[in-house]
């Protein structure tokens, strides 16, 4: 990759060595904290345009930067070629590249804006300044945007989860209602029934952890999936809690006859 002689000090990125313009003899590059292994400071390399290049550094493990023209993702220097980018005076692609690599800090914008008006002129190039904040602010934006849709989405599906596992343990009373008037009746006492009617819920939330788990492995997105599952499920548990201890076995039989 071609960047201009401050990319390291724009990004701040940690790298050892040097890059220099106007150096003697071959092109100097810094290379990925990958190749660290393979060569040595002072080394000739040959790159993928055939040029041959000085291995003048190395840039630090796990180094990145983020252009926000370029993606929102970092990019990570640790299998990259540094170069210097340079430019032909009689080649527009070569000047155009060499304006795409370069940064400006905001102290010398308008001498980049006289050079936009000046190239415009001529008829030579059309450039444009990117501002790094408009950027940011477009990202943002975006960024609300798609937390706005994404949010409302797992709002929703999680508003329709409530109101099915709500539906089903209130299906499961009233289909039960006998059964567990029966096992009343027969001795059992009020903790086995209310677990008897617990044990299906907290079965499918134990098989819904191990899906997850198994599909989206285990990370700080998952603790927060089983927390807010967990929550929900203790207090879903209190409906049937509630119905149990406020129904009599008689209202419990006569129901089921309804």
């Amino acid at each position: 990759m071609a960047v201009s002689p401050n990319f390291f000090q724009v990004y701040n990125i940690k790298y050892e060595g040097a890059l220099k313009a106007g150096e003697k003899g071959l092109p100097p590059v810094v290379l990925g904290d990958k190749y660290r292994s393979l060569y040595k400071t002072g080394d000739t390399i040959r790159g993928m345009d055939g040029e041959d290049y000085r291995v003048t550094g190395f840039v630090d493990p796990g180094e990145y930067y983020i252009a926000p023209g370029e993606s929102r993702d970092p990019y990570y220097l640790d299998d990259s070629m540094i170069v210097l980018a340079e430019t032909d005076a009689k080649d527009v692609v070569s000047i155009l590249k060499y304006f795409q690599a370069i940064y400006v800090t905001g102290s010398k914008k308008q001498a980049m804006q006289e050079i936009c008006r000046y190239a415009e002129k001529n008829k030579i190039l059309r450039l444009g300044i990117n501002n790094f904040s408009y950027q940011m602010h477009a990202i943002k934006v975006d960024l609300n945007n798609i937390l706005i849709l994404y949010g409302g989405m797992a709002l929703l599906f999680f508003a329709f989860c409530i109101v099915s596992m709500t539906g089903s343990i209130l299906h499961f009373l009233l289909e039960f209602r006998k059964e567990l008037a029966v096992h009343r009746m027969v001795g059992a006492d009020e903790k086995s029934v209310i677990l008897r009617t617990l044990m299906p819920l907290w079965t499918a939330y134990a098989a819904a952890a191990v899906i997850l788990v198994a599909v989206c492995g285990f990370g700080a997105e998952s603790v927060c999936a089983f927390i807010i599952m967990v929550c929900y499920m203790i207090l879903l548990s209190f409906v049937p809690v509630r119905m149990l201890r406020k129904t009599t076995i008689c209202q419990m039989r006569m129901a089921a006859y309804e």
